[in-house]
């Protein structure tokens, strides 16, 4: 079940944010609508969202999913920002949960080190688009 949620959440987050990306929706527009989206996909998959949840290191995690709605610790985590943010980074690290999810809309391509140390060193999934000159031509 792990392999196969963590693919197919990626595979529907990322397809769900091209078409706010191509349609150009302002910053605050996309956040809302990935926050939305995710929420509501948490219930496709039987979890039990939550929005603006308070994690353990303090700040607030945009979307969480519990697998019991009394449950007090989360199984996935998703942060979303339009930029790399260090305090997102470590809310991120920081907190429990099983999977963890970092959906990145910024204006400029991100260091694919990194990125890629992100990943491979704290275990996030990165979801971020591919083609950056199509939303913002110089």
């Amino acid at each position: 079940m792990f392999k196969s949620l963590v693919d197919d959440v990626s595979e529907k987050v990322y397809n769900h944010m091209m078409v706010d990306w191509v349609a150009h929706k302002p910053r605050p527009v996309m956040h809302a609508s990935l926050q939305n989206f995710v929420f509501d996909l948490g219930k496709e998959y039987k979890f039990f969202p939550q929005s603006e949840f308070t994690g353990s290191a303090g700040g607030r995690i945009d979307v969480v999913w519990f697998h019991k709605d009394d449950s007090k610790k989360p199984y996935v985590i998703f942060e979303i920002d339009s930029s790399i943010r260090k305090n997102s980074f470590h809310k991120l690290c920081d907190q429990d949960a099983e999977i963890k999810f970092w959906i990145l809309y910024p204006r400029k391509e991100p260091n694919p080190y990194a990125v890629s140390n992100c990943e491979r060193k704290h275990g996030l999934i990165i979801i971020y688009p591919e083609k950056f000159s199509e939303r913002f031509p110089e």
